[in-house]
């Protein structure tokens, strides 16, 4: 965030932070926020077994053509949210994961918040299936993959104590907030759009055996959070979010 003087603007280069990185001087932040690069996604270049380095994984898409212009269109690729991981690490000096202990977890409470590990052992931790049956473990994959794009585990309160963060602004400022979620549209991390009549802003996430989504209600005041582990169940947490939409809201 902005309020941490780390960076000047979100529409700074990337170049600015990560010199050297190719097309650097035409990609913003503002650019991999959104999702709208052009950065080819690099998970198909990975192999689930094998853990990687941040920069390892950045060398993935790097040097690979852009889909398109730099602003020029929108393609989900969490090649770049690998690369504001490594953004963050360059301008902070501190590891991805030191960096939102200190400015996000620790300030929230989010107690039960952490980088995921690799192998899920305990009671503490979910472990993820395939299928509803539950018959089929999720395969292994290494952790470092996901990274800056999808490697933290928390815990429904947690989440909830981040959503209401943006609800309440107690991290942001307001010309932040305006920024971050748009109208209509992919804004910086959040889709905007409407469900049962009420604005929304949300999220949805999967990985190997878990699907999560996190909505926000800002007119009701309203938050719905829920995670099944379970993979590729975004239409029955959907259905959740749009039944809470309009029966509780």
């Amino acid at each position: 965030m902005r309020s941490t003087g780390l960076i000047a603007s979100y529409d700074d280069p990337v170049i600015s932070y990560l010199p050297g990185f190719p097309r650097g001087d035409e990609i913003t932040i503002r650019h991999l926020l959104r999702h709208r690069s052009g950065i080819p996604d690099y998970l198909s270049q990975v192999d689930q077994d094998v853990a990687y380095t941040p920069a390892e994984l950045m060398d993935l898409f790097a040097n690979r053509p852009l889909e398109f212009s730099p602003g020029a269109d929108f393609n989900y690729s969490n090649s770049n949210y690998v690369l504001l991981g490594v953004l963050i690490e360059a301008v902070s000096g501190m590891s991805y994961t030191e960096y939102l202990a200190l400015n996000v977890f620790g300030p929230l409470g989010m107690i039960n918040t952490e980088y995921g590990a690799s192998t899920i052992t305990g009671t503490d931790y979910a472990r993820g299936y395939t299928k509803l049956g539950q018959g089929s473990t999720a395969r292994y994959l290494d952790m470092s993959i996901p990274y800056a794009a999808g490697a933290l585990v928390s815990t429904i309160g947690d989440l909830e104590a981040w959503g209401r963060s943006f609800i309440e602004q107690s991290l942001l400022d307001a010309q932040d907030y305006d920024e971050i979620f748009i109208d209509g549209e992919y804004g910086l991390g959040w889709i905007e759009s409407e469900v049962a009549g009420k604005s929304v802003y949300w999220h949805n996430g999967g990985i190997n055996g878990f699907s999560a989504i996190i909505a926000l209600f800002p007119d009701q005041n309203g938050l719905v959070v829920a995670l099944s582990n379970v993979q590729n169940q975004d239409d029955m947490l959907q259905r959740i979010v749009s039944t809470m939409a309009e029966n509780e809201f």
